[in-house]
């Protein structure tokens, strides 16, 4: 009898032993780890948010602590992917090639096929650029509708905001002295640009104190981190990011408004003695 009872909890033992291994397997299993390859990717030049570094092969990005935080807490290893069009990476997203995507509206046609993990760390607001002698009263987009204004053709928008903006006598220019000379010569009514893309290229050409940029946002542009829904590490990575997102969302949404601060602040700087075009007068 004292056998069968040792025997009993013995066997007991390893059954108890089995299971909790299996357990921590099947915990690992489900997160990702140091030889899991992750492939990002983000805008190819559209400052402060993303620009392709071609000299590290990466890219420039104010959401650099979110990598940071995967890289160095979660072990996880990151590649670039830089090759082709944003347009083109984005085809690859979809299509799982690439896993992730860095800056991703949710309502844009665009980013269809892609998760978009909540929360965003950041908003890309489009506000109202005019010149400061110039008052017009803009508080709504309603006040828009009558006037004449402008855009850089090189933003990204969302969805949304180009639909409305279709509403809009709008034009567009894909280059800021062009499109700013249209401001000072007076040919439009004001610029909608989005805050910090405005505030570098206004700050490139030493023209950032010469115009008044509404604080008040017309539009918020939620920017996330989108997952491709069909590669095969897709919910790996969703658990993980979420993971990061829930542990550190307050401390990764200052370091990247104070990155946003930084590059707009060594901008302001740079711009110290540039003359500016010529239609300032």
């Amino acid at each position: 009898m004292l056998k069968f009872l040792k025997s009993f909890c013995l066997v007991g033992l390893l059954f108890l032993m089995c299971t909790q291994a299996g357990a921590l397997v099947k915990e690992k299993t489900n997160g990702l780890n140091d030889s899991d390859k992750i492939w990002v990717t983000s805008f190819n030049d559209y400052k402060p948010f993303a620009s392709i570094n071609k000299h590290q092969d990466g890219f420039d990005t104010v959401f650099a602590p979110l990598f940071e935080v995967m890289e160095e807490q979660e072990r996880i290893g990151l590649e670039y992917a830089t090759q082709g069009t944003y347009k083109e990476r984005l085809f690859q997203v979809v299509n799982g090639d690439i896993d992730i995507v860095i800056g991703a509206y949710y309502d844009s046609d665009a980013y269809t096929g892609i998760d978009m993990i909540y929360p965003a760390l950041l908003t890309n607001p489009v506000a109202v650029v005019t010149m400061p002698y110039k008052t017009l009263n803009i508080k709504t987009r309603a006040d828009l509708k009558n006037l004449k204004g402008a855009i850089d053709g090189r933003e990204l928008f969302s969805d949304h905001v180009n639909k409305q903006l279709e509403q809009l006598n709008v034009q567009k220019f894909d280059d800021s002295e062009k499109l700013y000379e249209q401001l000072f010569t007076g040919q439009i009514d004001y610029i909608l640009t989005s805050r910090y893309y405005g505030a570098l290229e206004q700050a490139k050409m030493g023209i950032r104190d010469m115009v008044s940029m509404s604080k008040q946002a017309l539009w918020d542009m939620p920017m996330f981190v989108g997952v491709s829904g069909i590669t095969r590490k897709s919910n790996k990575i969703k658990k993980t990011i979420k993971h990061v997102l829930q542990t550190h969302q307050n401390a990764l949404k200052e370091q990247i408004q104070q990155r946003i601060v930084e590059e707009i602040h060594k901008a302001d700087e740079a711009s110290q003695g540039i003359v500016p075009p010529s239609f300032v007068k």
